[in-house]
C-alpha cells in the first residue's frame, strides 16, 4: 500500500489501521517494552534518514519508513530542529514529529554573575561541553554583556550567547540612560557603564550602591579624582583573573588608563560588566554630600563629607582588622 493512496483515498479499515501507527503510543506495539525515556540528540548538519533510523533503533517510533513519509506529507522534514529532546516510548509517531520540530528542546542554564569581567565570561563559556566554542580569535570588549542567567539549547555557538547578553545589556542601558539624572556630569550612555562597574566592584551591597553612585559624582562635580582600588587593580590585570591579586601601596602610583588613583575622571573603560542595578544607581545616584568612604565591621560601607571625618573611619575600621 503507498502512503500516498492512504493519504488520497483510503478509508475504513486501513484507515484506522493507518491511525494506529500514526497516534498510538509506540510502546503499544513492543508489549514487552516497559515505559523508557531518552534524551534524543539531534545535531545541526544530521539528514533526516539518519534521525530517521536513530529514531527506529532507539524504538521510539515503529517505522522509519512511515515516519519519512508522513514528515515529507505533512512538510515537517523541513523543520526539525537541532539540540536535545526528551522522548519517551508512550509517545506516539506524531507526538514525536511535533516535538522534534518544536522548540522544546532540552535548556541548559548559564549563570552570568554580576560584575563578571570580559575575561571570565569567555573562560566560562569555553567550559560548556554543551556550546560550539567558536570564540577562540574573540577579543572581548569590557561592560557590554547584561549578567544574567541564560537558557539555552544544545549545540549554541558561544559567540550566539554573547550577543544575547550584549542585545540585554543594550536594552538596559538604554532605558536606564532615558531615566537618568540629567544633572550629572556623566555625559554619554559609555560613561554610565564605566561609573556602574565602579560602583559594582566598590558596593558591599546592593542598598548601597546609590550612596557609593554619589560619592564618585560628587568627586567628578567638584574635579577630584575618584581613588577608586578596583581601577588599580582592573589596571594590571585587564580583567584576567588568574593574574589578579592584592593590590600594594605601591600599585596605586602605577600609571595606566584604568587607575583613578593617577588619572582624573573615568577610566578609558569598564572594568567589568555591571549589573542593571549598578547601572541604574550610576544613572539616578543618592542626593547626598557624601566624598569618602571606607569598610566598616558591619560590613558595609561608612560614609563621610569631610577628610577628617574618613581618616576617623579608617583608624576604626584599621583598628578593627588589627583585633580581629
Amino acid at each position: 500500500m503507498r502512503l500516498v493512496l492512504v493519504f488520497g483515498v483510503v478509508v475504513g479499515p486501513l484507515a484506522v489501521i493507518l491511525a494506529g501507527f500514526l497516534y498510538l503510543p509506540v510502546k503499544n506495539f513492543f508489549p514487552s517494552e516497559e515505559v523508557t525515556s531518552l534524551t534524543f540528540r539531534i545535531d545541526e548538519d544530521e539528514s533526516f534518514h539518519s534521525i530517521s533510523k536513530r529514531l527506529k533503533q532507539n524504538n521510539l517510533i515503529v517505522s522509519d519508513y512511515l515516519f519519512a513519509q508522513v514528515a515529507r506529507f505533512k512538510s515537517f522534514d523541513k523543520e526539525i530542529k537541532y539540540g536535545e529532546f526528551f522522548l519517551i516510548n508512550s509517545m506516539s509517531l506524531m507526538d514525536v514529529l511535533k516535538k522534534i520540530t518544536s522548540n522544546d528542546y532540552l535548556k541548559y542554564n548559564i549563570y552570568v554573575k554580576n560584575c563578571i569581567t570580559s575575561w571570565e565570561i569567555k573562560k566560562l563559556l569555553q567550559q560548556k561541553d554543551f556550546l560550539i566554542d567558536d570564540l577562540f580569535n574573540y577579543v572581548l570588549e569590557e561592560g557590554v554583556f547584561a549578567p544574567d542567567t541564560y537558557r539555552v539549547g544544545y549545540n549554541i555557538r558561544s559567540s550566539e550567547i554573547l550577543e544575547l547578553m550584549r542585545a540585554r545589556q543594550n536594552k538596559i542601558l538604554l532605558s536606564e540612560w532615558t531615566q537618568r539624572d540629567l544633572t550629572s556630569p556623566i555625559k554619554s550612555q559609555s560613561e554610565l557603564l564605566i561609573l556602574a562597574s565602579i560602583i559594582e566592584k566598590e558596593a558591599a551591597t546592593l542598598s548601597e550602591m546609590p550612596k557609593v553612585a554619589s560619592v564618585f559624582i560628587n568627586r567628578l562635580v567638584k574635579g577630584m579624582r575618584l581613588q577608586s582600588d578596583p581601577t588599580v587593580t582592573y589596571g594590571i590585570d585587564l580583567g584576567d583573573i588568574s593574574k589578579r591579586r592584592k593590590i600594594k601601596k605601591s600599585d596605586l602610583n602605577g600609571l595606566t588608563r584604568h587607575n583613578t588613583y593617577r588619572i582624573s575622571g573615568l577610566p578609558v573603560s569598564p572594568i567589568c560588566n555591571p549589573s542593571q542595578n549598578a547601572i541604574k544607581a550610576a544613572a539616578n545616584p543618592a542626593d547626598t554630600d557624601f566624598f569618602y568612604f571606607v569598610m566598616s565591621k558591619s560590613g558595609q560601607h561608612v560614609f563621610a563629607k569631610t577628610f577628617e571625618e574618613h581618616k576617623e573611619n579608617v583608624s576604626k575600621w584599621r583598628k578593627f582588622k588589627k583585633e580581629n
